[in-house]
């Protein structure tokens, strides 16, 4: 980059919620389950990439990429 500072392409922000949410149920005195949820991006926000920081690219600071969106998941679990 020459003599460009440090930092001095900036990509945007990231910013993530993850919750996870978990009931145990007693059937017997050592029999259970336990009802489990996860959610991953929460808010559903989009996170996306670095700009395209080489100059010889036709693409130069665009940006090209992005994260997943929400995942959901699920699990059911027996203990005895």
């Amino acid at each position: 980059y020459g003599n460009l500072g440090r930092n001095a392409l900036i990509g945007p922000g990231a910013a993530n919620v993850d919750v996870g949410l978990s009931k145990i149920i007693h059937v017997y005195e050592s029999h259970q389950f336990e009802l489990r949820g996860e959610f991953f991006d929460l808010l559903n926000r989009p996170n996306f990439g670095n700009p395209v920081a080489t100059f010889v690219s036709p693409a130069f600071g665009q940006i090209l990429s992005a994260t997943t969106t929400r995942q959901i998941q699920l699990a059911l679990k027996y203990s005895f």
